[in-house]
């Protein structure tokens, strides 16, 4: 399946494991807006990937930038195994979710989605501390296989094939 065939209705049913935003549920819809229009919109949108990389940025953060340094070029690594790359970017220094997105190069890559959290709300969801950078990763039925903040391209290259293999 190519990003293009992703969608809400490739979502694995809900039931077991639980939903919610621990390692080992099944994740939970994560409030987030269009980078463009600021319409809701859903993580949804990636169903039907093989896994998922979740990254939430706040636009202050150096470890955040570094990883968006990085981002394009996972995300084409793994491009062709089906893999979802969605950055979801919160605007605390005056970096519009728009500008942060021509900014890394994250215009044009049929398996990257950013998205707008201007209440905070998914990187609330999506942290294990209180720390910036917070990354999740999903297996093909969207469960949770692994939380962390400030990976380095290596860890999440290693995080993604291991999420693949489940």
């Amino acid at each position: 399946m190519s990003p293009d065939a992703w969608g809400p209705t490739y979502c694995a049913a809900a039931g077991e494991p639980a939903i919610g935003f621990a390692v080992g549920d099944q994740i939970g819809n994560l409030p987030v807006k269009d980078c463009d229009t600021g319409a809701t919109v859903s993580i949804e949108e990636a169903c039907g990937a093989k896994a998922t990389w979740i990254f939430a940025a706040h636009t202050h953060c150096p470890t955040c930038r570094a990883t968006a340094d990085f981002t394009a070029e996972v995300a084409a690594s793994v491009a062709d195994q089906n893999v979802a790359v969605l950055h979801i970017v919160h605007d605390d220094s005056g970096i519009s979710c728009p500008t942060w997105r021509e900014r890394y190069e994250l215009v044009g890559l049929p398996n990257v989605k950013v998205y707008a959290d201007p209440s905070g709300a998914a990187w609330s969801a999506l942290k294990t501390s209180n720390y910036t950078a917070p990354s999740a990763f999903l297996d093909a039925r969207r469960v949770i296989t692994y939380k962390a903040h400030g990976l380095t391209r290596a860890g999440v290259q290693s995080k993604i094939e291991d999420a693949l293999a489940r």
